[in-house]
């Protein structure tokens, strides 16, 4: 498995606030997880959405 973090997700992460405290608050296995999911997307409204979920929204961010 790939440790690190994306870099369209770390921007992302570092674009919203709430998606980035959340997600520090995970444990080291959330976090494995949602990396893990973060290395299959392929879009950025996909990225966009993880990142929303994370912070709690359902319609995730809404960048342009």
């Amino acid at each position: 498995m790939n440790n690190e973090l994306p870099m369209s997700f770390a921007a992302a992460l570092a674009m919203n606030q709430d998606a980035l405290r959340n997600f520090e608050a995970l444990s080291r296995d959330e976090k494995a997880s949602v990396m893990q999911r973060s290395h299959g997307l392929n879009s950025r409204q996909e990225m966009w959405r993880l990142v929303g979920g994370l912070a709690g929204r359902a319609d995730g961010l809404q960048f342009q």
